[in-house]
């Protein structure tokens, strides 16, 4: 998974100017079907039944289509804040690629290791001992070291372990709700067509 603070505001943009353009569609369709069913033009057991079919399918269908085009804006909105919170990563710049995980730890492992097998020579140590006495100079800390080393591992693992956390998250009941009304919505509609 890859996450890209910015995109991910563009997108959220994009998708604010989707949902207004669609909400005033919606609107419009459900003004021409309020205008339909309160038309004096006609009566008859067919206009009731066009009344019928409008008011007890159309309608509620173009308002979950409504209830959707929002749900799926604010849904966008708090699973953002809610992967700010999970990882606690609040930076707008913030790249988060977790394919590249396992080579952040190749990255930490691999040099940190040949620093410390560079530590223990014998050679290193007999050169400090020999310039020791002429410059204030010591051995470096392998235990420094490889405690940075666990930080910076540590700290990977933890957000590798957020990040799946993060993935495993489900999109709110509003939206699933809402979704399944749209679909049992359109398998009255499709029955009533056959």
């Amino acid at each position: 998974m890859k996450y890209k603070y910015s995109e991910l505001l563009i997108a959220r943009e994009g998708l604010y100017r989707s949902k207004s353009g669609f909400e005033d569609k919606i609107l419009a369709a459900l003004q021409g079907t309020r205008e339909l069913i309160g038309t004096e033009s006609f009566r008859s057991t067919t206009k009731d039944a066009i009344n019928a079919e409008l008011s007890n399918y159309n309608l509620p269908l173009l308002f979950s289509y409504r209830d959707l085009a929002n749900g799926l804006y604010n849904e966008w909105d708090r699973l953002m804040l809610r992967f700010q919170e999970l990882v606690d990563e609040h930076s707008t710049a913030a790249v988060i690629d977790t394919s590249e995980f396992s080579g952040l730890k190749r990255a930490v492992e691999q040099p940190t290791q040949e620093i410390l097998n560079l530590i223990a020579h014998p050679d290193l140590t007999i050169a400090y001992s020999a310039i020791g006495g002429m410059v204030g100079i010591s051995n470096p800390s392998s235990a420094n070291i490889k405690s940075h080393k666990e930080e910076a591992l540590q700290s990977l693992r933890t957000t590798e372990s957020q990040m799946e956390a993060f993935n495993g998250e489900l999109l709110g009941n509003g939206v699933t709700t809402t979704l399944s009304t749209i679909a049992s919505g359109l398998s009255r509609s499709r029955k009533l067509l056959v």
